[in-house]
């Protein structure tokens, strides 16, 4: 009884430690093949995902549905088609303009040009730095949306690991103070961290909870 105990104990040692290097060795390969998969930040493009991603932040109503007519934002500026600013681009929008209906051809040539402008903000601050296409997907979403992320800008040059940059991507963004940005926010983080293209749509304004989306729900 007392070898066949002493037995048992061995055998579970070995398989703990035989579990601890399995696990070791995934990790390297994980860390191995995501630095392999790294390229230079103006060597990457906008993959179709986060296009998908970005119509769903930058939606009229419904889940990427683009506005087809010219409206008024909260800030009181001209946007159309998926959160095409005018007066960000110094565009004058004219009478015309007011009453014409967009196609969804004509959108998406302006989707395609903002996305251009996102990745050549980007270039003052990530060029000649390597990421992964996850990271700078989740980049473009945020320089579409608002200002570069400086602190992240910072960890990305030191070399910092994934999950450092994952903290401080969220670092500033409250739901009090930002509302549906702050699960953009989160949405974007996860991106780079996992590679998971799901948005987060807060539930009520206000709240904390939030439903995930996929993005195979947007038809434009």
């Amino acid at each position: 009884m007392r070898k066949l105990t002493l037995f048992t104990i061995i055998l579970v040692i070995v398989v703990v430690i035989a579990i601890i290097v399995f696990l070791l060795v995934q990790r390297s390969i994980r860390k191995k093949t995501k630095a392999e998969n790294r390229k230079l930040y103006q060597d990457l493009r906008p993959s179709e995902n986060i296009k998908k991603f970005i119509k769903c932040y930058e939606r009229n109503g419904r889940i990427g549905t683009p506005a087809f007519e010219i409206f008024t934002n909260p800030d009181g500026d001209y946007e159309v088609g998926w959160g095409h600013d005018f007066s960000a681009n110094g565009e004058k929008v004219t009478n015309e303009m007011l009453k014409k209906t967009y196609t969804l051809s004509e959108l998406n040539e302006l989707f395609e040009k903002d996305l251009q402008k996102a990745h050549k903000r980007g270039l003052l601050h990530f060029e000649n730095i390597y990421m992964t296409q996850e990271m700078y997907d989740a980049l473009i979403s945020y320089l579409f949306n608002t200002k570069y992320p400086k602190n992240v800008t910072k960890l990305l040059k030191s070399g910092a690991d994934y999950n450092t940059i994952a903290e401080e991507w969220i670092n500033g963004w409250t739901l009090s103070a930002s509302g549906g940005n702050y699960f953009r926010r989160l949405a974007e983080r996860d991106i780079f961290l996992t590679g998971d293209y799901v948005v987060y749509k807060q539930k009520l304004k206000g709240s904390p909870e939030y439903t995930r989306i996929s993005i195979s729900e947007v038809k434009y």
